[in-house]
């Protein structure tokens, strides 16, 4: 972690290099992520008649909707950073890890206490 620069040693301990939201922050971002994702919902609602003539295998695998959603995410990902939106050069790896260490801690801890 230390190599990909997800963590730092600072004197005798480790400190995170990535920005974690505080609990007092969680709600907000829940209502943003939520207005988004509505969004979403509406514009792939409103093309589904095109999206279906040019992606036919779409309806066949639930699992095709996923991967283009995937694909859309990478690809808003790509363009907020050349319209110097986010404004951020580092690569996603370090998100990915801290969702990975997340969910990690948090099944830990349900494993624990449920």
């Amino acid at each position: 972690m230390e190599w990909n620069n997800l963590i730092k040693k600072n004197n005798d301990k480790y400190e995170i290099t990535f920005p974690v939201f505080k609990l007092e922050n969680s709600n907000d971002m829940e209502n943003y992520t939520s207005k988004i994702a509505e969004n979403w919902v509406k514009i792939i609602q409103e093309s589904k008649t095109e999206m279906e003539k040019c992606l036919k295998n779409v309806e066949k695998d639930p699992n095709n909707l996923a991967i283009l959603i995937e694909k859309i995410v990478e690809k808003l990902y790509e363009t907020l950073k050349k319209e110097k939106i986010l404004r951020t050069e580092e690569p996603n790896l370090k998100l990915l890890w801290a969702e990975q260490l997340r969910k990690s801690k948090f099944e830990n801890w349900l494993e624990k206490n449920f």
